[in-house]
């Protein structure tokens, strides 16, 4: 199949699939796996967008381990044919899921953001609300191994997961993983604002131990 138009980090799944040297799970990518009318397919198109490059698996228990997520050169998606629960004979536990929850190893992403000074302001409790609908059903979790079972689990299906590293799970199964870059839109710029915060922080702290030190010279 022709991959004009995919981006170099699915491209690059698909090689190695093709070899068999890694994501042998992958079936190919949505694309690849479906067709629609010529009178449709720019409608087709716009509806699905970026899911038409996502890379199709079985079910979620062929998701790519650790190992081939490491090998990932870019931001790709992963589509599960079945979601988690929802083929036979693949179901999960519930208890250890609660326990995990009830252990603080997962956090609801939305207490940990905020609108800056200035938005809040503009916007008061109608950025507060957007941040609750963008985020309110989000959480942060050790692993995609944790999100997998957290999805059938005490949070429901309706949840998105994230780990630290960046992985997401989205409530229709799709797990978007790799390195971000700056074509994704908006990458780092959170990170680098937190970490101009805290490096602005810490220098007000030295230069406070520093008045101290003068005064007391």
């Amino acid at each position: 199949a022709s991959r004009t138009g995919f981006g170099e980090a699915v491209r690059r799944v698909l090689e190695l699939r093709d070899r068999g040297e890694a994501f042998t799970c992958v079936m190919g990518a949505l694309a690849d796996l479906i067709d629609a009318e010529r009178g449709s397919a720019e409608a087709v198109e716009a509806a699905l967008g970026a899911t038409l490059q996502s890379l199709v698996v079985p079910t979620s228990g062929h998701l790519p381990g650790s190992a081939e997520l490491d090998l990932l050169e870019g931001r790709v998606s992963f589509l599960p044919v079945c979601a988690v629960g929802d083929c036979d004979g693949f179901t999960l536990e519930r208890d250890p899921l609660d326990a995990l929850v009830a252990s603080g190893r997962v956090r609801s992403l939305r207490p940990l953001v905020r609108l800056r000074a200035d938005a809040l302001d503009h916007l008061g409790e109608t950025g507060q609300r957007l941040l609750d609908r963008l985020l309110g059903r989000t959480f942060l979790v050790e692993s995609m191994d944790a999100a997998v079972m957290l999805s059938t689990g005490v949070l429901g299906r309706g949840a998105r997961f994230v780990t630290r590293d960046g992985a997401v799970l989205e409530p229709d199964g799709r797990v978007i993983a790799g390195p971000a870059s700056d074509e994704t839109g908006g990458v780092g710029v959170l990170q680098r604002r937190a970490e101009l915060d805290d490096l602005t922080s810490k220098l007000a702290s030295v230069d406070a131990s520093l008045g101290r030190v003068r005064v007391e010279l």
